[in-house]
């Protein structure tokens, strides 16, 4: 009777599958925004502040020190995003108290296209694209480290 119980415990555990455990990084972020295109995806994620860039009144957390790399997610934030964050943490330079940081944020992720420019300014008809995670209010931010 206990070498059936044995037996029988041995082959119920061989029986259940396996889950891998999807890590909330960027690769996710952008796997799930590729699934989803063109329309965003509400997500968690997490991630480390490798570079800070902007453009146009918009604050960009980049996973990657190449923000054209396709590995990169580029969390958005406006400036209302910014100026609070900067009174929360009493910062004056908020990229250099960002980097090197580990974050977790909640919010729509969407995969977004990038056209190039010709020499002369104008679009041009090459595009890439880019991972964004849109960022409204300081609460969908945590800092982990």
């Amino acid at each position: 009777m206990k070498a059936l119980f044995t037996a029988c415990l041995i082959a119920s555990t061989l029986a259940v599958p396996a889950f891998a455990v999807e890590e909330p990084g960027p690769e996710r972020a952008i796997a799930m925004a590729a699934r989803a295109a063109p329309a965003p995806v509400r997500g968690v994620f997490e991630m480390d502040i490798k570079s800070v860039g902007h453009s146009a009144g918009i604050t960009y957390l980049n996973s990657e020190d190449d923000y054209q790399n396709q590995r990169n997610l580029a969390i958005e934030l406006p400036a209302s995003v910014e100026a609070e964050l900067k009174r929360m943490l009493e910062v004056g330079d908020l990229d250099a108290a960002l980097k090197g940081r580990h974050i977790r944020v909640n919010g729509p992720v969407m995969r977004v296209e990038i056209h190039t420019y010709l020499d002369d300014g104008t679009v041009s008809d090459k595009f890439y694209y880019q991972t964004h995670l849109f960022v409204s209010n300081t609460d969908q931010i945590r800092f982990i480290r």
